[in-house]
């Protein structure tokens, strides 16, 4: 009996417990008061199993027996028989009836774990089809990256010979090239002016020389006729004129 008396209160513990840890910081919503009345209806349960009803208590022994009362005296021995007598009456229908709630309870736990042993099964079966899925994907990932650096090689390349092609050019660049062509133009046609404007004084100063060049002939040939009648040293000199007139 002390076993018996001891239990309810270790269920209301666990059920105070239960309380606790589900209750948390903040408000209870609806799931958690229904768990918590479902708590509440499985201690008084196991209460109500456990405990048995007032009228079911074993009687007490006679008044004026000694305590301890040993099993040897004739107090003993009646308060023994009245005790079993009790247990046979009140007590043995109920033992039945709670054995028989416990082992329906049993089995239906056991298909439950039945049940659970299944789910686990499916949940492991899933998780290998997962784990390979996800290899599955990460080998296709790894492929879309190297797809996606071909692709962006590629695209680079398309690129520079896109920007390398001849491609119709825009009015803005019509109208520079035009206008380049007119400044070259004008370049050149400067650059005439300034050739044809370094020619005249060129020109004055060679004929001038030209003149001296011409002059101091005339005058070579002059000297050479002379030195045919005056020997042969003038002859020598004049031999020399011609070379020295020639350079420049």
């Amino acid at each position: 009996m002390l076993w018996v008396t001891r239990q309810p209160k270790t269920v209301g513990r666990l059920s105070v417990c239960a309380k606790n840890w589900w209750a948390g910081p903040g408000n209870l919503d609806n799931t958690r008061k229904r768990c918590f009345a479902s708590i509440d209806d499985t201690s008084c349960a196991i209460v109500n199993l456990m405990v048995p009803p007032p009228d079911r208590n074993l009687p007490a022994p006679c008044t004026g027996s000694p305590k301890p009362l040993p099993v040897a005296s004739s107090e003993g021995l009646v308060y023994l028989i009245d005790c079993i007598t009790a247990l046979r009456g009140k007590h043995m229908a109920f033992l039945h009836g709670a054995a028989v709630d416990l082992q329906s309870r049993a089995d239906a736990l056991h298909a439950e774990a039945g049940k659970h042993a299944a789910a686990v099964a499916d949940l492991v079966a899933m998780a290998a089809a997962l784990e390979a899925r996800q290899e599955i994907l990460e080998t296709r990932l790894s492929r879309i990256k190297l797809l996606h650096g071909n692709l962006f090689e590629w695209a680079g390349t398309l690129a520079s010979l896109h920007w390398t092609m001849p491609r119709t050019m825009s009015l803005a660049e019509i109208s520079a090239t035009e206008e380049l062509s007119g400044m070259e133009m004008r370049v050149k046609s400067l650059q005439r002016q300034w050739d044809i404007s370094c020619e005249v004084p060129v020109r004055g100063a060679s004929q001038s020389l030209w003149a001296g060049k011409h002059a101091r002939h005339k005058h070579s040939r002059s000297s050479v006729g002379e030195g045919t009648r005056r020997g042969h040293g003038s002859i020598q000199w004049a031999r020399c004129c011609p070379l020295w007139l020639d350079q420049p």
